[in-house]
């Protein structure tokens, strides 16, 4: 078989595979990789695969890019045509300006971080409040910057600059004072927008304004003779259109109605907070945007200034224009790299890397030829001036040259940040421009008076070595090293999360999640991170939406590297099971600004200030050296559980009066504490001395978190004191901020207040968790129960009961005894006379779904309690009843798979794709196409199970093939099962000859769809199966938190209803069916109750029923 027929039989082996559109889904990777196929073949089919992806990245960058840059050069244009001496002194005030605007730019940067963080945590109402609070602080800052330019006369006389542009291009900059502020709340509201990942509404808005600034500007210019002032007017107007548009839309959008709840005075605090970290990004963005604005500066100072400055000023605003497709290369060589080394594809990364520079370069080499053809003439777009266009002419050569380079090192630059190297980046780029640029363009500018040449040359000097250096670097990368080290970083970040406590995410309503009780599990796995833990969910936040977007993936990326690169995190083996040690680089002072940050609503922030940068003299080093090592010695104390040892070091220091107490060291202390309460010889002195060192904790103004808090509710419970433990908690709530509770802080005062029968204490517990979003488990459920039947709360036990079947379905041996109790008290039995209808009431029950009546409480008579089995076809062994089969109607069904469609959508917008529509909405069609199907496969938890075990299956296909074969043959209409299976694993399968006739037969009979990188195969096969009302074969308990389903008791029953089990033993497939009947405590029409109870097994068969019926 030749090459060529290969190729062409793995396109079309690739066709029914449905989802072209992503990167991977392609088969970008596997192309690069197919060694049966010719080089030159392999670089071609590779190149038109990049080709599409990079040009569907870069094309609406560029738009947006050239239309906001456009309304400047615009106002050039214009003042051009209008004299010499105007474009001088437009472009001497929109350079001027430039100032106000990268100051705005950098500083609007910090919304982005701060909204990230608090849409990530699902802390939407504090969105608005971060908008409103950088508009604030902007504002303030534009009053200076006001004063600044109200004096730009004096200052540009000052600098050199001829009297008669002085003073026009003053008159500008006054006409344009007002963008100040419109600066200020477009950025803002720019950033509050992208954090949400809303990028369309901005552009439309700027285009529109574009175009009207367009039109005015030629009738104030033209119509009404307003000249130079009539132009900066229109800038001025057409800025605010956009503040306008932007705030009605923001306002007035449904879209927004959580995170724009509204004017808060809350808005007015932490404003220095927001300056601090706001002010670090604006001075990076500052100095590069001041590069090209200081060497026009420059040019006012030459021979011929206004010659100068008009030939200077149109060189660089085409070369403006042709930087903004570089710029749109550069968003797009992004994201490409870092998705392709996240996918990891480290031979895509490289080759995305290498073509998108390749392609810019094209461009800008067609770019510059187009120059130098029309040299002579493209001046006159600008200026009717002769003079000028003679001097643009001959500069033209140097503008090429300049083309050329932009068009590779933007593209590298992009390179770069998807790498993670941002910071290098900055450094390159700061020192290429102002240690080489600007010194060489002055000295042959004027020591060497090549003039405005000299100064051009200075630039290509300075971008050149930007260009070789940023060239050297990515040619040396050594690219599966890179994926390497993001691979493990990310892995040990989720890893230790999710080993600490699986459980830690809570529900906060049906829909979402408190993202940040996550990364609560990780401050409390990872040591030597003490509060820089929350910069790190910021970054995971920015990271995971902005990679939906290549308008601000750069900021998002670098966010989340520089944390990596800034922390040292320390792993142990036993959490990360084989991973390995992860050293990072040890915490910088921007770090800990953005940390304080990033709680500045959190009262305990104020005690985290960071220090000044100024160097700690011998005692605050020392000082810092005993804290830290306290801090260790707790720690060790802590995992030995040695209460007296942490206790004397913390006595000795207090005693010495030289160590500052931080809320680490009371946090480490209090869970001793509270862990030592199961040794008895140690109870007393546990509560005693950790409501002592709380009381110091408090009193030293330091606000406990949710982790301390917990310790110290377990602690009051513990010495029988309810009412301390609940008020600590609902202190927490009052505060607010970034720690919050959790149900383990809430549990100890609720299971006290049970304990000792106080029931409406223990009631008024649930409702606070209920308005905290926080679900109860079995052992509350169970605890609230037990102490609503002491104390003949009947009403009450019937409602936990229907908790019970709604949060639990089955029960434990506990809580069954508990159930039994009550069932066998005389308060049971005890006749209950209502005034309602019973029959209306039975049937109203009815319609709301079989299995649960809800009458357990009427009727007459002692229950009989009995355990036993109940059959295969459901009946009870103990009555002789059927048991219900709780099944599902269409409308919750169909609300079930809108809202699993919205999930996946949401969820894909967060990851790597930036068109997370495409590859859900193809699904769906493909499904459409394909007609109903029986059974739907997982085909990664099939495939793989128990692969690592000597008697397990055999191979991932063999496994499905059993798997499929069975389901077809079980099928009365001997349809095929659909199999759901990563791409991944898919083009594994394919390149081997062993199984690719198993493949390639699951293809043909449409039994095969692949699933895209970067999502979630759990999505695809779970709409599947839902949307078709069929079988789901996995062994998946579906607790995964991507779902947020767990909290309605409708999955539950979907679960029970359509869920097959199954297992291999030597090759031998066993399904298990569901049963004909639903796990979950009933009460049957005549009365009487069926509790399951929980089966070690797991084997139906082996489960224990409590049957609980009236004596006739």
């Amino acid at each position: 078989m030749d090459a060529s027929y290969e190729t062409t039989e793995r396109t079309d082996l690739l066709q029914p595979l449905v989802d072209q559109k992503p990167p991977s889904d392609v088969g970008l990777e596997s192309v690069l990789t197919e060694s049966s196929l010719p080089y030159r073949r392999r670089v071609y089919l590779g190149a038109c695969i990049e080709m599409k992806l990079l040009f569907r990245l870069a094309l609406p960058a560029i738009l947006v890019y050239i239309v906001n840059s456009g309304m400047n050069i615009s106002a050039r244009i214009f003042a051009g045509h209008i004299g010499g001496k105007e474009l001088a002194a437009a472009s001497i005030g929109n350079s001027c300006f430039s100032l106000a605007y990268g100051l705005m730019l950098g500083m609007g940067s910090a919304v982005e971080t701060l909204c990230g963080q608090a849409h990530g945590a699902h802390r939407y109402d504090m969105l608005g409040i971060y908008l409103q609070r950088a508009t604030i602080v902007l504002a303030l800052v534009g009053l200076p910057l006001t004063l600044l330019y109200t004096f730009s006369y004096p200052i540009l006389v000052l600098l050199g600059e001829p009297k008669s542009v002085s003073y026009m291009a003053s008159m500008y900059i006054a006409a344009l004072i007002p963008q100040i502020f419109a600066y200020a709340v477009n950025f803002t509201a720019q950033k509050f927008l992208q954090a949400q990942s809303v990028v369309t509404p901005s552009a439309y808005i700027s285009a529109a304004a574009f175009l009207l600034q367009t039109v005015l500007t030629w009738v104030t210019v033209y119509v009404m003779g307003l000249g130079l002032m009539g132009i900066a007017y229109v800038l001025t107007i057409s800025w605010w259109l956009i503040v306008v548009a932007q705030t009605l839309y923001i306002t007035s959008s449904q879209r927004f109605r959580h995170t724009w709840t509204g004017l808060s005075w809350r808005s007015f605090q932490g404003l220095w907070s927001f300056f601090k970290l706001s002010a670090g990004s604006a001075v990076m963005i500052c100095l590069e945007m001041w590069y090209s604005q200081i060497l026009v500066l420059l040019a006012g100072l030459l021979k011929d200034p206004a010659l100068s400055l008009d030939s200077l000023s149109i060189c660089m605003s085409i070369s403006a224009l042709s930087f903004m497709v570089s710029v749109g290369f550069n968003a797009a060589a992004s994201v490409r790299t870092s998705n392709e080394l996240g996918a990891g594809n480290p031979k895509s990364a490289l080759f995305s890397t290498w073509m998108a520079t390749f392609v810019s370069f094209v461009i800008s080499v067609v770019e510059a030829l187009a120059v130098m053809v029309s040299r002579e003439y493209v001046s006159y777009i600008f200026t009717a001036d002769d003079e000028v266009a003679k001097a643009v002419s001959d500069l033209c050569p140097f503008l090429a040259v300049t083309i050329i380079l932009n068009g590779i090192q933007p593209v590298l630059s992009g390179v770069a940040v998807g790498c993670g190297w941002q910071t290098f980046v900055a450094y390159v780029n700061v020192g290429c421009y102002y240690i080489v640029g600007i010194p060489v363009g002055c000295l042959l500018g004027f020591t060497f008076n090549f003039q405005a040449k000299g100064i051009w040359t200075g630039m290509i000097g300075g971008t050149l070595m930007q260009t070789l250096i940023l060239l050297y670097v990515t040619y040396r990368t050594d690219w599966d090293k890179e994926y390497s080290i993001k691979e493990t970083i990310v892995l040990a970040i989720v890893r230790i999360a999710f080993s600490v406590r699986p459980k830690c995410l809570k529900l906060v309503d049906k829909r979402s999640y408190k993202l940040h009780s996550f990364f609560c599990c990780c401050h409390n796995a990872v040591k030597r991170i003490p509060r820089q833990i929350d910069l790190l969910s910021l970054a995971l936040r920015i990271r995971l939406a902005s990679s939906s977007s290549p308008l601000f993936f750069c900021f998002g990326a670098e966010a989340l590297l520089f944390v990596w690169t800034k922390l040292r995190v320390k792993v142990s083996s036993s959490t990360l099971a084989n991973a390995k040690l992860v050293t990072l680089k040890s915490c910088a002072a921007k770090f800990h600004l953005c940390s304080s940050m990033a709680t500045s609503d959190h009262p305990r922030s104020r005690h985290h200030r960071d220090e000044s940068p100024t160097k700690p003299n011998k005692k605050k080093k020392a000082s810092h050296n005993q804290e830290k090592n306290l801090l260790v010695n707790l720690h060790s104390c802590s995992k030995s559980k040695n209460l007296s040892a942490a206790l004397s070091l913390y006595d000795a220091a207090i005693a010495s009066g030289d160590v500052r107490l931080s809320q680490q060291h009371f946090q480490s202390l209090l869970y001793l504490c509270s862990a030592s309460l199961g040794d008895p010889s140690l109870q007393t002195l546990a509560i005693d001395r950790g409501f002592q060192v709380f009381e110091r904790m408090v009193g030293s103004g330091i606000s406990p978190n949710e982790a301390s808090v917990t310790s110290m509710a377990r602690l009051a419970a513990a010495k029988g004191d309810g009412d301390y433990a609940f008020k600590v908690v609902k202190d927490l709530v009052a505060v607010g901020g970034v720690s919050v509770p959790r149900l383990r802080t809430y549990a100890p005062a609720l299971l006290c207040f049970c304990e000792r029968l106080e029931a409406e204490k223990g009631y008024e517990v649930e409702e606070h968790m209920e308005a905290s979003g926080i679900a109860l488990e079995e052992v509350e459920i169970s605890a609230l129960l037990k102490v609503s039947a002491a104390t003949g709360r009947e009403n009450k036990v019937y409602r936990y009961l229907h908790k019970l079947r709604e949060c639990v379905g089955f029960v434990s041996e506990e809580t069954s005894k508990v159930i039994e109790e009550w069932f066998c008290s005389e308060k049971a039995s005890e006749v209950v006379r209502i005034s309602s209808d019973l029959e209306l009431l039975r049937a109203a029950a009815l319609k709301n779904g079989g299995g649960w009546h809800g009458l357990g409480w009427v009727g007459e008579g002692k229950w009989v309690v009995k355990k036993g089995k109940v059959s295969a076809d459901g009946e009870c062994l103990s009555c002789g009843e059927r048991l219900a089969c709780v099944d599902t109607n269409e409308v919750e069904t169909e609300n079930f798979v809108n809202s699993l469609v919205a999930l996946a959508v949401e969820r894909k917008a967060k990851m790597n794709s930036c068109e997370p529509m495409e590859d859900f909405s193809e699904f769906q069609e493909w499904l459409e196409k394909h007609g109903d199907y029986e059974a739907i496969l997982d085909g990664a938890n099939i495939g793989l199970y128990q692969q690592n075990f000597v008697d397990g299956g055999f191979s991932l296909p063999q496994q499905l093939e059993a798997a499929v074969k069975e389901l077809y043959n079980k099928s009365g209409n001997k349809k095929w099962p659909l199999i759901l299976l990563h791409k991944k694993r898919v083009n594994a399968l394919l390149e081997n000859h062993n199984h690719r006739n198993v493949v390639e037969e699951w293809i043909s009979n449409d039994v095969l769809y692949t699933t895209p990188p970067g999502s979630n195969d759990d999505w695809y096969w779970l709409y599947a199966a839902a949307k078709f009302k069929c079988l789901l074969v996995t062994n998946d308990e579906m607790r995964d938190h991507i779902f947020e389903l767990l909290s309605t008791s409708f999955f539950q029953k979907w679960k029970l209803r359509h869920q097959v089990r199954y297992t291999f033993v030597k090759g031998s497939l066993k399904l298990e069916m569901p049963p004909p009947f639903s796990v979950v405590i009933q009460e049957s029409e005549k009365g009487s109750w069926h509790v399951p109870i929980t089966c070690q097994d797991g084997e139906e068969s082996l489960r224990n029923w409590m049957c609980v019926t009236r004596q006739s």
